[in-house]
């Protein structure tokens, strides 16, 4: 009956090379400099467990339409909004990688590429190629001996810090890309390299110094073998399955339409029905007996394709509920729905289980067991797991695999005189601890009850600037009701999440393309009852590119056989170019400075004016030279 699978469980292959020592030339306050190679790990869960909502989506019918961000991820669908993504819990090189990872997941899914094994450099990530044992956050922590070699223990403390956090990351692209990683296999495990780095004690700093081996770092998604090419892993391609893509796409379209006049508690109540209708539960790829270790039997498209030889277990019941919700504009636009897995136990049975949970404008969260309510499953039509609240609940502290205590909900479900017991697993709860998702309601949800209208939060006066070496800052009017703003942008044609703020009405995007023009949104949102967030609307994109702003207070001087031109240092600026029109002669290059904030122009003409421009620049880490803009021009005469 149920997949047998519990915690999410990540179980590491770990190869670990440490090579000897070698003496750092031309060092007289350091000792000998010891390597630490990188390393492959792989992350598997156990061989049946399934993920949270990894499933395919509308690319396969194009999903990118020109100047149309994708729609899988456009801010206005609000179950998927960047109020409701895991990944803006991570922070630093986790979210780097996290953006990173989210563009090839999204462009093999729309079939751009089609290895997904996907390589990054040190910059990518936004690594430096040293750090002091301070900067990691280890100050002082390291034994200091004569030998200066770290433990075992420290070395993979240090490498854990400097790869990231990746479990977590790929748990939120799991979460947050529910249709896009349709073809991964992740009974197969993402296998991925820790950043390798040579180390030494320094003894002017009295601390260890890190050195990281600027190379390619690779991240492998496997395919499961329904989409693989020619049944081999780590390759993508479409091949003969597009067809019933495209057929599933169309009939599950064709469900929301159906219902585009119905209530939105109708629609909701519509979609369990419909999912029901659609579907006999798959005992036997339930029980191991489908030729690959994942595929359809657990994604949506076996529920969809009109094909009644071809059904799925639970987690296909959830994704294919939480997309007809996905594709639907409620009239509340507070309703989301959102896939999560753990245990479920009824009558003395029970096993690993995926299940939804529906937010509604109440600002309160209800259970929807699609495959309980399946009159296939069932002994008969029931709405015996619909928009459920609980009648009892506990926290329970349990290990995760790593050894780290976390704290679960297990709630009690009446029905009739018995109780269903469902209960979190772990990746459940790292992935939706941040928008109080598993908080369930403790009533079942009253479709007569009054709601009050969300609230209509639109974002003005929005505006961007250069401000500085790869910074852009915006900035905007406050609305009214907002309890913060969320800042997405497209950068090199990639939209995703870049930041938020609580504190005002500005926000500088530090990790700005300077080569090319940035562009960005911001969301207003409230947060209800529940602390749940609701992001309002952005009507506007703005766009800068993140180069030095103009320089300002610009003044010219007469001075004897010249003009002295000054200003305001810009920020990130390494120097200044000086433009002009000088003695009557055509726009041109005049001079430059990198010592300061002054320039002297001693070929400027006595008897007419002179026109001058200053342009602030800093070089890229290639060398180039990237200009910013000039700002207002000035002018004067030299003293005869």
């Amino acid at each position: 009956m149920f997949k047998k699978w519990g915690s999410w469980i990540l179980s590491i292959a770990l190869i670990v090379s440490i090579s000897g020592s070698a003496v750092l030339a031309g060092s007289d306050t350091s000792d000998n400099v010891t390597f630490i190679e990188s390393e492959e790990k792989i992350l598997t869960p156990q061989a049946d467990e399934l993920d949270n909502e990894a499933l395919f989506e509308a690319y396969a019918e194009s999903a990118f339409e020109e100047g149309k961000l994708p729609s899988a991820i456009e801010i206005d669908d609000t179950s998927r909004s960047g109020a409701n993504r895991s990944g803006n819990a991570l922070k630093g090189i986790d979210a780097n990688i996290y953006n990173f990872l989210a563009g090839k997941i999204v462009s093999v899914a729309n079939g751009d590429i089609t290895n997904t094994e996907f390589t990054m450099r040190l910059s990518d990530m936004g690594h430096k190629l040293k750090y002091t044992a301070p900067e990691l956050g280890f100050a002082g922590e390291f034994p200091v001996d004569g030998s200066h070699i770290l433990p075992q223990k420290d070395l993979f403390r240090v490498q854990e810090k400097l790869t990231g956090n990746i479990p977590l990351v790929l748990n939120a692209l799991m979460a947050d890309y529910p249709y896009e990683m349709y073809w991964y296999d992740i009974t197969a495990g993402l296998s991925y390299s820790t950043l390798g780095f040579s180390y030494r004690y320094d003894n002017d700093l009295g601390d260890y110094i890190f050195f990281l081996t600027d190379k390619d770092y690779t991240f492998s998604f496997p395919v499961a073998g329904d989409f693989s090419a020619s049944g081999e892993e780590r390759t993508f391609q479409m091949g003969a399955i597009s067809t019933k893509l495209k057929n599933s796409i169309s009939n599950a379209n064709a469900i929301v339409s159906k219902y585009k006049s119905a209530s939105d508690y109708d629609k909701l109540k519509g979609y369990k029905n419909e999912v029901g209708n659609l579907n006999v539960y798959n005992k036997p790829a339930s029980q191991g007996q489908y030729s690959y270790r994942y595929g359809n039997p657990w994604q949506l498209i076996w529920v969809f394709d009109g094909d009644t030889s071809t059904n799925v277990v639970c987690e296909g019941y959830a994704k294919a509920y939480q997309y007809l919700c996905d594709r639907t504009t409620f009239s509340d636009s507070r309703i989301y729905c959102s896939s999560v897995s753990g245990l479920v136990a009824s009558a003395g049975s029970g096993g690993g289980h995926m299940w939804n949970i529906v937010h509604m404008g109440d600002g309160k969260n209800y259970l929807v067991d699609a495959t309980w309510c399946d009159t296939e499953y069932s002994s008969g039509p029931t709405n015996d797991y619909f928009m459920r609240g609980y009648a009892k609940s506990e926290n329970i502290t349990t290990t995760d695999e790593y050894g780290v205590d976390f704290t679960t909900i297990r709630y009690s479900i009446k029905v009739g005189n018995s109780y269903t017991y469902y209960e979190f697993d772990s990746r459940s709860v790292y992935n939706y601890t941040l928008n109080g998702i598993l908080k369930l309601s403790s009533t079942d949800f009253d479709p007569s009850s009054s709601i009050a209208p969300p609230q209509d939060l639109v974002i003005s006066g929005l505006s961007a600037a250069s401000a500085g070496k790869n910074k852009v800052k915006l900035t905007w009017t406050a609305v009214s009701g907002a309890d913060g703003y969320l800042v997405y942008g497209q950068k090199n044609k990639k939209y995703g999440y870049v930041g938020m703020t609580t504190k005002g009405t500005s926000f500088t995007d530090t990790k700005a393309l300077s080569d090319d023009y940035n562009y960005y949104w911001v969301f207003p949102y409230y947060l209800d009852a529940n602390s749940n967030m609701h992001a309002g609307k952005c009507t506007k994109y703005v766009y800068a590119k993140g180069i030095c702003a103009p320089v300002a207070s610009l003044k010219a001087t007469s001075v004897k056989g010249g003009v002295k031109l000054t200003w305001n240092a810009s920020t990130d600026a390494e120097g200044y170019l000086i433009y002009g029109i000088v003695d009557g002669k055509p726009y041109g290059y005049v001079g430059m400075t990198t010592k300061g904030t002054t320039f002297t122009d001693n070929t400027a003409s006595s008897t007419q004016y002179n026109y001058y421009w200053v342009y602030p620049y800093f070089k890229d880490g290639s060398g180039n030279m990237i200009t910013g803009l000039p700002g207002k021009y000035i002018y004067g005469r030299a003293l005869a």
